[in-house]
């Protein structure tokens, strides 16, 4: 698996006072929410500050190269995609969605993705994978 170089993030409250230390990688806040929604190794969690409560949103259930997530703030929506590249440098990747960080089990598509060429490590889609409507999936 290729490592993604994780951070160490400090939370602060509105005081300055430190609340936590999180390692993590894409952190991004959820929509009227006090709660982090970010990327470890090939899992997306989320962090309640409220609560201080850290729970598993996605985990992928077999060993994967990447995993990239794109989060829609104005519709709620999550996308994550987990590629994995085999001896002969071709790329199968996989596709989850969720209409609500909170739904339980995503609409998943395996192999939907694939690549025969050589691979540089490439990046994920950036935001362009739900339209600004948010209806980039049906």
């Amino acid at each position: 698996m290729t490592k993604r170089p994780v951070y160490n993030h400090v939370l602060h409250d509105k005081a300055g006072k430190r609340i936590k230390t999180l390692s993590l990688d894409s952190p991004v806040w959820l929509k009227g929410e006090d709660t982090l929604l970010y990327r470890r190794d090939r899992a997306i969690l989320r962090y309640d500050v409220e609560t201080g409560l850290e729970r598993t949103v996605w985990t992928a259930s077999e060993p994967v190269d990447r995993v990239y997530y794109d989060y829609h703030a104005p519709t709620g929506r999550l996308v994550v995609v987990t590629q994995q590249e085999n001896e002969q440098g071709e790329l199968r990747g996989d596709l989850y969605l969720f209409e609500r960080v909170t739904d339980y089990e995503p609409r998943g598509y395996r192999g939907l993705f694939f690549d025969s060429g050589r691979s540089s490590d490439p990046e994920p889609c950036s935001g362009a994978c739900l339209d600004p409507d948010g209806r980039g999936y049906g």
